[in-house]
């Protein structure tokens, strides 16, 4: 069974052994690598890495896109653990919106976990 982990890579779920995630700050930019290893620990079945911009002080866009970066690399993850394909960004989201309480579940709320598309 194979399902799709990131874009269009898709993993057998039962040869993975770990995954690890390192993030890095270099520039006003903060890499994101995600590594997917098979079952003896030594060889990358995936590597997912994003850069996104930051800064000391994060404008609204910046902040979305953070936002949208680590929503990527927590599904990689989400979709190994679970056994299923990753959601996308958008997918994601709207499961953790009806996360939330109904009296929540407000336009301001939605904007605040949507980034746009970039």
């Amino acid at each position: 069974m194979f399902i799709r982990v990131f874009g269009n890579t898709y993993l057998n779920p039962d040869a993975v052994g770990k995954f690890e995630m390192d993030i890095s700050f270099a520039e006003e930019k903060r890499t994101t690598v995600t590594r997917v290893y098979d079952l003896t620990g030594q060889h990358i079945l995936l590597e997912a890495a994003t850069t996104v911009t930051t800064g000391p002080e994060l404008d609204e866009s910046r902040l979305q896109a953070v936002r949208r970066d680590n929503v990527v690399h927590e599904q990689i993850q989400i979709a190994l653990c679970e056994r299923r394909d990753a959601k996308d960004v958008d997918e994601a989201i709207e499961e953790r919106l009806l996360q939330l309480p109904p009296e929540q579940r407000t336009e301001e709320a939605r904007r605040a976990l949507t980034p746009p598309v970039v």
